[in-house]
């Protein structure tokens, strides 16, 4: 057999092939993509919604302040705890 008549069988086959491959798994892939879609809206839709996310960072923001408060005031007593402190504290009693 020619080898140029064996190169066109090949071609043709593959082009076939090609072509067929695309008719038969593009309606595949564009319901799977309407799916992902989907399934992505239901994903977006169970998280927080835009003014519960704003009062989750106020709050957020309100116990940072806390927080910063109660540093300083620990900060503060324990300056006052070491300004009471001895020099030399007393030895404790030998024990027999």
């Amino acid at each position: 057999m020619d080898p140029f008549i064996t190169g066109m069988m090949v071609f043709t086959l593959i082009v076939l092939a090609m072509v067929g491959g695309f008719v038969l798994l593009f309606p595949v892939t564009r319901r799977l993509g309407d799916v992902l879609e989907a399934w992505l809206e239901r994903q977006s839709s169970a998280g927080l919604t835009g003014g519960e996310l704003h009062s989750v960072l106020e709050e957020l923001r309100s116990v940072r302040t806390q927080l910063d408060e109660l540093a300083s005031r620990q900060v503060s007593v324990e300056r006052l705890l070491e300004a009471g402190k001895p020099d030399d504290p007393p030895n404790p009693p030998p024990s027999n």
